[in-house]
């Protein structure tokens, strides 16, 4: 039976203790090196000589992301798709791709900003991409029009969030997202896709042009670089109707 993965905290960075340790802990699990339950609070507090207070803050927090899931009088366990997600990090062949697209690529004209700007992060996203409090990301908002070349009703709303240093001038972004990242270098080689159902909100409704209520996919995704790096975290809203799952197989 293998050694459980030793922790350490980094001690020169400048976030709050609870937070560094939560870092650690996704970080392991991203990597698959939790197979399937967590160290107690208890037993984190001690292993790293860190109040249990500490130790309750960072699982909760990776708790409320879905991250794990806490069994009364059993302990702390990865969720189902995490589970899925570290076993596929040990296997030595290449992993299988799915992504939910839209029937076909946006074009220019079927495609309209709703932001490009500069932003202090959302804790979301200071979770999501390992950064710092305060730290500012740059933020690209648009809406895709149900039909190619004709303008909405829009099919589906998209925000891509990254750190600031890879994207200074958000302002002045234009073309397709995945084009630039290519251009880069920065093409992810791994991405953690969540997918739940929902009916539109009113907000939603009005910036999509639908009815509220309407079947919406919510399509959450992470995406990593070639050394693990956070790159971007990814937010869809799209049409249940015009939403397509593609699973490639390599």
């Amino acid at each position: 039976m293998s050694s459980q993965p030793l922790l350490e905290i980094d001690s020169s960075a400048g976030q709050p203790l609870y937070l560094r340790l939560m870092q650690q802990l996704l970080d392991e699990v991203r990597q698959g090196r939790w197979q399937t339950g967590l160290p107690s609070e208890r037993k984190l507090s001690h292993r790293l000589s860190v109040s249990r207070h500490t130790a309750r803050r960072a699982l909760d927090l990776l708790c409320q992301r879905g991250m794990l899931e806490r069994r009364r009088g059993s302990g702390t366990y990865l969720a189902r798709p995490l589970v899925e997600a570290a076993a596929e990090a040990k296997r030595a062949a290449a992993p299988a791709a799915a992504r939910v697209t839209s029937q076909a690529p946006a074009s220019p004209a079927a495609r309209q900003w709703l932001a490009r700007q500069a932003d202090v992060a959302t804790p979301e996203e200071l979770f999501a991409l390992g950064l710092s409090p305060r730290t500012q990301v740059a933020r690209l908002q648009w809406r895709e029009a149900a039909t190619p070349g004709a303008p909405g009703p829009w099919a589906a709303l998209e925000t891509r969030c990254l750190a600031l240093q890879l994207l200074p001038r958000p302002q002045q972004f234009e073309q397709p997202f995945e084009d630039w990242l290519a251009e880069q270098d920065l093409t992810p080689v791994r991405e953690l896709q969540r997918l739940r159902a929902c009916n539109a909100t009113p907000e939603l409704a009005q910036l999509l042009g639908q009815p509220p209520g309407v079947a919406l996919l919510h399509v959450t995704r992470q995406s990593y670089g070639r050394q693990g790096q956070a790159l971007v975290l990814s937010q869809s809203y799209r049409l249940a109707s015009q939403a397509g799952l593609v699973l490639e197989l390599c």
